[in-house]
Protein backbone atom coordinates (compact mmCIF):
# COMPACT_ATOMS: atom_id res chain seq x y z
CA UNK A 1 0.00 0.00 0.00
CA UNK A 2 1.08 3.57 -0.53
CA UNK A 3 2.04 5.46 2.62
CA UNK A 4 2.87 9.12 3.16
CA UNK A 5 5.23 10.48 5.81
CA UNK A 6 5.89 14.14 6.53
CA UNK A 7 9.48 13.19 7.40
CA UNK A 8 11.31 10.19 6.04
CA UNK A 9 12.08 7.64 8.79
CA UNK A 10 15.76 7.02 9.46
CA UNK A 11 15.32 3.37 8.46
CA UNK A 12 13.26 1.61 5.80
CA UNK A 13 12.10 -0.92 8.42
CA UNK A 14 10.74 0.27 11.76
CA UNK A 15 8.28 -0.66 14.48
CA UNK A 16 5.02 1.23 14.04
CA UNK A 17 2.58 2.33 16.72
CA UNK A 18 0.55 -0.89 16.42
CA UNK A 19 3.62 -2.98 17.19
CA UNK A 20 3.98 -4.42 13.70
CA UNK A 21 7.05 -3.78 11.60
CA UNK A 22 6.66 -1.47 8.61
CA UNK A 23 8.97 -2.07 5.66
CA UNK A 24 9.05 0.67 3.03
CA UNK A 25 10.53 0.71 -0.48
CA UNK A 26 10.59 3.06 -3.46
CA UNK A 27 10.66 6.38 -1.57
CA UNK A 28 9.70 9.50 -3.50
CA UNK A 29 9.54 13.10 -2.38
CA UNK A 30 5.96 14.24 -2.84
CA UNK A 31 3.73 17.22 -2.15
CA UNK A 32 0.25 16.39 -0.86
CA UNK A 33 -2.70 18.73 -0.67
CA UNK A 34 -4.19 18.77 2.86
CA UNK A 35 -7.24 20.99 2.80
CA UNK A 36 -6.00 24.41 1.74
CA UNK A 37 -2.31 23.81 2.36
CA UNK A 38 0.35 21.75 0.62
CA UNK A 39 2.37 19.39 2.78
CA UNK A 40 5.85 18.34 1.69
CA UNK A 41 6.77 14.79 2.53
CA UNK A 42 7.66 11.35 1.29
CA UNK A 43 5.63 8.58 -0.28
CA UNK A 44 6.61 4.93 -0.28
CA UNK A 45 5.18 1.50 -0.85
CA UNK A 46 4.74 -0.01 2.61
CA UNK A 47 4.08 -3.49 3.94
CA UNK A 48 3.32 -4.16 7.59
CA UNK A 49 4.26 -7.52 9.09
CA UNK A 50 4.36 -9.02 12.56
CA UNK A 51 7.81 -9.05 14.08
CA UNK A 52 7.77 -12.86 14.12
CA UNK A 53 7.17 -12.86 10.35
CA UNK A 54 10.00 -10.43 9.55
CA UNK A 55 12.09 -12.40 7.08
CA UNK A 56 13.27 -11.27 3.68
CA UNK A 57 11.35 -14.06 1.96
CA UNK A 58 8.05 -13.19 3.69
CA UNK A 59 8.35 -9.48 3.04
CA UNK A 60 9.46 -9.95 -0.58
CA UNK A 61 6.45 -12.18 -1.22
CA UNK A 62 4.15 -9.56 0.35
CA UNK A 63 5.55 -6.80 -1.87
CA UNK A 64 5.24 -8.94 -5.00
CA UNK A 65 1.62 -9.83 -4.17
CA UNK A 66 0.83 -6.21 -3.32
CA UNK A 67 1.70 -5.26 -6.89
CA UNK A 68 1.08 -8.47 -8.88
CA UNK A 69 -1.33 -11.34 -8.28
CA UNK A 70 0.11 -14.81 -8.66
CA UNK A 71 -1.99 -15.46 -11.77
CA UNK A 72 -0.83 -12.19 -13.36
CA UNK A 73 2.80 -13.05 -12.62
CA UNK A 74 2.34 -16.45 -14.27
CA UNK A 75 0.69 -14.77 -17.25
CA UNK A 76 3.74 -12.50 -17.60
CA UNK A 77 6.07 -15.51 -17.53
CA UNK A 78 4.00 -17.49 -20.02
CA UNK A 79 3.65 -14.56 -22.43
CA UNK A 80 7.40 -13.92 -22.23
CA UNK A 81 8.24 -17.57 -22.89
CA UNK A 82 5.78 -17.75 -25.79
CA UNK A 83 7.40 -14.68 -27.31
CA UNK A 84 11.06 -15.65 -26.91
CA UNK A 85 10.42 -19.17 -28.23
CA UNK A 86 8.64 -17.76 -31.27
CA UNK A 87 5.23 -19.28 -30.51
CA UNK A 88 3.60 -15.84 -30.34
CA UNK A 89 6.14 -13.03 -30.81
CA UNK A 90 5.25 -9.95 -28.74
CA UNK A 91 8.02 -7.47 -27.93
CA UNK A 92 5.75 -5.54 -25.55
CA UNK A 93 5.11 -8.68 -23.46
CA UNK A 94 8.83 -9.41 -23.35
CA UNK A 95 9.53 -5.87 -22.15
CA UNK A 96 6.74 -6.05 -19.57
CA UNK A 97 8.26 -9.18 -18.03
CA UNK A 98 11.77 -7.72 -18.10
CA UNK A 99 10.43 -4.61 -16.34
CA UNK A 100 8.84 -6.86 -13.70
CA UNK A 101 12.17 -8.65 -13.16
CA UNK A 102 14.01 -5.34 -12.86
CA UNK A 103 11.49 -4.02 -10.31
CA UNK A 104 11.64 -7.30 -8.37
CA UNK A 105 15.45 -7.19 -8.10
CA UNK A 106 15.37 -3.57 -6.95
CA UNK A 107 12.67 -4.36 -4.38
CA UNK A 108 14.56 -7.42 -3.10
CA UNK A 109 17.71 -5.35 -2.57
CA UNK A 110 15.77 -2.66 -0.72
CA UNK A 111 13.94 -5.21 1.47
CA UNK A 112 17.09 -7.13 2.39
CA UNK A 113 18.95 -3.93 3.28
CA UNK A 114 16.01 -2.66 5.35
CA UNK A 115 15.63 -5.90 7.30
CA UNK A 116 19.38 -6.24 7.85
CA UNK A 117 19.53 -2.67 9.20
CA UNK A 118 16.47 -3.26 11.41
CA UNK A 119 17.89 -6.51 12.80
CA UNK A 120 21.26 -4.84 13.45
CA UNK A 121 19.47 -2.15 15.46
CA UNK A 122 17.64 -4.80 17.50
CA UNK A 123 20.86 -6.73 18.19
CA UNK A 124 22.63 -3.52 19.21
CA UNK A 125 19.75 -2.55 21.53
CA UNK A 126 19.66 -6.03 23.12
CA UNK A 127 23.44 -6.03 23.61
CA UNK A 128 23.31 -2.63 25.32
CA UNK A 129 20.53 -3.72 27.70
CA UNK A 130 22.31 -6.94 28.77
CA UNK A 131 25.66 -5.30 29.51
Amino acid sequence: MKAFYSTKPSSNAFKNMGGDISVCIDWNAKDVQRGTRTVNGFECTEIQVRGTMLTSDNVIEEFVREKYSQSYEFALINAYNASVTGILKDDAKEQEYLSFLSWRESMKSQVKAAIDAYNATIVTTETQTTE
